[in-house]
């Protein structure tokens, strides 16, 4: 019997972690989509203080805001 109790236990939390898991999927927020930037805007953005980070890959520049 202790067994059994055991065995309902896992599946419980088991049962319980993918439905944390899953609510956490649908209630976060959508990643932005990434979108071309004008230099210019840029630079506004910079002189603003609003970029965290630029990191150069290639011809692409992935700006952190």
């Amino acid at each position: 019997m202790k067994l059994n109790i055991s065995r309902h236990s896992i599946i419980l939390l088991i049962a319980i972690a993918l439905l944390a898991a899953i609510l956490i999927a649908v209630l976060s927020p959508p990643a932005e989509e990434p979108r071309e930037l004008a230099l210019n805007e840029l630079v506004s953005m910079a002189k603003a203080g609003e970029i965290l980070e630029i990191v150069v890959k290639g011809t692409t520049l992935e700006i952190t805001t």
